[in-house]
């Protein structure tokens, strides 16, 4: 009668191990440290491992979201309820422009369920009858100001976090006591394009009036 040797499966784990060592010195190093290092370092592994799987958990994590509102920036933009600007040429002439504003307050629910809000401010002044030149404006919660002007799709002066870090394709400049036609404005911030040629040059923003002026196509506006 033949006897078959059974092998366990903890054998053939371990078989699998040390051919596994051979053809990786990394481990054969680590495996050649006392045993007390070698523990060591199988517990710091373990402990990484476990802040790496919470972390990543608590990127994931639902949690209730602030409400996200418009601070005082606001009245850099005070358009509610306006269709329309009014503005005075170069040569004294008036046109009107067409004005779209929508400011609003959503009220939006978050992952828990608790309902939050979210305030801001947008729209675009209207330059021309197709709607392919304009001026466009926002503010995002809490006082981050952003202008954006378009002319014919291209956008010549684009800028936000105006009020704090412009973030710019051109210059912003902050001027105090401004003078346009026969009103000073206390605060006013200067946006001018870095381009050599622009159709849209500049717009004049001031608090509490929004925007007061601008020069397109070779033509100063200043608000009537």
């Amino acid at each position: 009668m033949q006897f078959v040797k059974k092998t366990s499966h903890l054998t053939i784990l371990n078989d699998r191990l040390l051919k596994f060592e051979k053809n990786h010195p990394y481990l054969k190093l680590l495996a050649s440290f006392p045993i007390q290092i070698h523990m060591k370092i199988q517990i710091t592994f373990i402990v990484i491992a476990i802040l790496i799987f919470n972390s990543s958990f608590q990127c994931n994590k639902c949690v209730d979201i602030p409400d996200a509102l418009i601070d005082n920036s606001r009245q850099w933009l005070p358009f509610k309820g306006k269709t329309q600007l009014t503005f005075i040429n170069s040569n004294g002439l008036a046109k009107v422009f067409k004005l779209i504003v929508v400011d609003t307050v959503k009220t939006e629910t978050s992952c828990t369920n608790k309902p939050y809000k979210y305030e801001s401010i947008r729209g675009r002044l209207v330059l021309d009858t197709l709607d392919k030149d304009f001026i466009a404006f926002a503010i995002h919660p809490p006082n981050n100001l952003c202008i954006q002007c378009m002319t014919d799709r291209s956008n010549e002066v684009n800028g936000c976090n105006i009020l704090t870090k412009p973030v710019f394709n051109g210059t912003a400049i902050n001027l105090t006591n401004f003078r346009l036609r026969s009103s000073i404005y206390q605060e006013v911030i200067l946006l001018k394009s870095s381009l050599a040629n622009p159709i849209m040059d500049s717009v004049v923003v001031a608090k509490n009036f929004g925007i007061v002026g601008f020069k397109y196509n070779g033509e100063s506006y200043m608000i009537q």
